[in-house]
């Protein structure tokens, strides 16, 4: 094996391992890698053994993190779902027990839903209505 196959340079070794010059260093810091030579321009050698036991312990590492994330996006989407129905729950009762007229009216003017007030104001049944065109009246 040649010194050039056995050593990196940091930035060599940066752009093999997909992370930044930074990261590197601070895992030189750390003694993750061991830095073997300097060159007379000031960059650091890497051995390039340590690099590539680097980056195995990497890709183990960001293995076990993504695994650790992905319970969390179907628990979050349950409990969204779970509040979701709360609220639809909590619009439907205020809408079914209040005194007031609730509608929800299409663009084109449908009736798509009527709240049972409907009955005790105006006289008809929530199903009466439903389907019927709406009739806004003129300004």
């Amino acid at each position: 094996m040649n010194l050039r196959s056995a050593y990196l340079t940091t930035g060599q070794a940066a752009q093999q391992l997909g992370i930044s010059r930074r990261t590197l260093g601070r895992a030189v810091d750390r003694g993750e890698i061991a830095w073997d030579r300097q060159t007379p321009g000031g960059w650091a050698l890497l051995l390039a053994t340590d690099v590539a036991a680097f980056a195995q312990r990497l890709s183990a590492q960001r293995t076990v993190a993504r695994q650790r994330s992905a319970p969390a996006a179907p628990r979050r989407a349950e409990e969204a779902h779970a509040a979701l129905r709360q609220s639809g729950d909590l619009l439907r009762a205020l809408s079914e027990h209040a005194t007031d007229l609730v509608s929800v009216i299409g663009a084109e003017g449908v009736l798509h839903y009527a709240s049972p007030s409907y009955e005790r104001v105006l006289g008809y049944a929530p199903q009466e209505v439903v389907g019927q065109r709406h009739q806004f009246p003129k300004t």
